[in-house]
């Protein structure tokens, strides 16, 4: 636990109370990056059980815990809890560089895409400080020579949105995570050898590491791509890389029994020319419930490169589902609400109605959308299932879930008929778990990765109705990466 602030902490705290910042936010702040409570307390003037007492009025949180409005620990509250938690860290569209057992390391390419990389460089650029450890004395005063920017200082929604990206990617809950930081490197600076675990037994241990305990995973992320120099060489295991944007570099700073691993030293190599911009996520031991947060669906292997496209419909499908579904929509009967489907009161007002299918249509549906499901995945697909038309009402949602059956691999979602007054959006998250909001009008079909990716309607419909219908296929090669 930290007892004391330096001189950044000292003016961040002066700073955002001078603009008139939430005090309950900044106390969480506070305490997510492992000071005192009673240091807190008496930085901001306030007894801490007054301000956790009126965060829980506010916001209805029954264990009292503060939680920054948009920011990154609401990531997970619209979710549906996890049924088949997976232990341990997968990260399946990483490659694993050769270190002969000596080191956990993951490369991920492109996780980040351009454009976020130029925003976060515009971000950091503005809240840049001097770069510190947590031994800058002495022979280690110039170990580090680099410009830092508090990241999670800064409670911006779109950095709050990338570090809940990084704790799904890497499927630790956020509880565990240290505050987000960025690390600047002009031309000549550098990061000389290093471990990021506290050496046990130190009081580098005792200050940084006895409230949430040690470092486990580091994620770091390069922005930039510098003119020269400025790899990242682990120097145990005899891999270097150098900075291309968006590119992850992903390693586990402990063996698997706990202890502390000394070939995860790396060296930030001086930047030779240009610039070098990274951020850098650590992981704890210590957290709030469950560490691991991945189903075992996440592990399926991406079939595709985002995971979903929106295209038109088969155009004589989409006519024949169309005319079933107007000849036959009084005979809908009512749905009764599922593990992810709720209307606006379950008793009085059912979510969602049923349109039933003839088995001729049903076939000709599975046949129709077949190829175009092939065509996209690259591989030749087994029909699992197609639903009936399913017409949603006024006040219903679609809590975010992922298929619970894993044979979904590839599925489609075509609308037959809306009669909305605005349009009901999907949200769904990619492979990067970044998240999308597609609009699909009658005759258009959204192809999606429904076992593996993150998907659902949580705002509600508005409107008369919105019918579709959904199939499901497998897919004949490997399903796990």
């Amino acid at each position: 636990m930290i007892r004391s602030f330096d001189q950044s902490w000292t003016d961040w705290i002066a700073l955002n109370i001078k603009r008139g910042c939430d005090r309950a936010e900044m106390a969480q702040t506070l305490l997510d990056n492992g000071f005192a409570p009673k240091l807190i307390e008496r930085a901001l003037g306030v007894p801490l059980k007054r301000i956790v007492r009126a965060t829980e009025g506010a916001d209805g949180n029954a264990d009292g815990k503060a939680v920054l409005s948009g920011g990154p620990a609401m990531a997970r509250a619209e979710e549906e809890p996890a049924s088949a938690t997976v232990h341990g860290v997968h990260l399946p569209s990483a490659t694993a560089p050769d270190t002969e057992g000596k080191l956990d390391l993951r490369l991920l390419e492109n996780f980040l895409d351009d454009e976020e990389c130029l925003r976060l460089i515009q971000i950091i650029r503005q809240n840049l400080r001097a770069s510190t450890t947590t031994n800058d004395r002495g022979d280690f005063a110039s170990f580090r020579t680099s410009k830092s920017c508090d990241l999670a200082l800064l409670n911006d929604p779109f950095v709050n949105d990338v570090q809940r990206r990084i704790c799904a990617a890497i499927g630790i809950d956020i509880s565990y995570a240290e505050g987000m930081q960025a690390q600047w490197y002009d031309a000549g600076e550098e990061f000389r050898a290093h471990t990021d675990f506290f050496a046990p037994g130190t009081a580098e241990y005792e200050r940084f590491g006895a409230e949430k305990g040690q470092r486990t995973w580091t994620f770091m992320i390069y922005l930039n791509r510098s003119r020269a120099g400025g790899a990242t060489r682990f120097t145990k295991v005899n891999h270097a890389f150098h900075p291309e944007p968006g590119r992850a570099l992903v390693w586990n700073n402990l063996y698997k029994d706990g202890r502390p691993n000394p070939d995860s030293e790396h060296w930030g190599l001086p930047v030779e020319a240009g610039f070098k911009v990274i951020i850098t996520q650590w992981f704890r031991e210590r957290g709030q419930g469950a560490m691991f947060r991945k189903t075992s669906s996440e592990y399926l292997a991406a079939l595709t490169k985002r995971g979903f496209l929106k295209a038109r419909a088969p155009e004589l499908l989409q006519r024949k589902l169309l005319s079933h579904y107007r000849t036959h929509q009084k005979q809908a009967r009512t749905e009764q609400p599922g593990a992810f489907v709720a209307g606006r009161n379950d008793a009085q007002h059912p979510p969602s109605e049923v349109i039933e299918l003839p088995e001729t249509l049903r076939r000709d549906a599975t046949l129709s959308l077949q190829p175009m499901i092939e065509a996209w995945i690259g591989d030749f697909a087994v029909p699992v299932s197609v639903s009936d038309v399913h017409r949603y009402l006024d006040g219903t949602r679609v809590k975010l879930h992922r298929d619970q059956d894993e044979r979904h691999r590839a599925s489609v979602l075509m609308n037959i008929s809306q009669k909305l007054k605005r349009p009901w959006r999907l949200l769904i998250e990619d492979h990067a778990y970044r998240r999308h909001e597609i609009t699909i009008a009658p005759g258009e079909v959204l192809l999606y990765e429904g076992a593996k990716l993150l998907h659902g309607r949580p705002e509600p419909c508005r409107g008369d109705h919105f019918a579709d219908l959904i199939a499901h296929y497998d897919v004949a090669g490997p399903t796990r990466s």
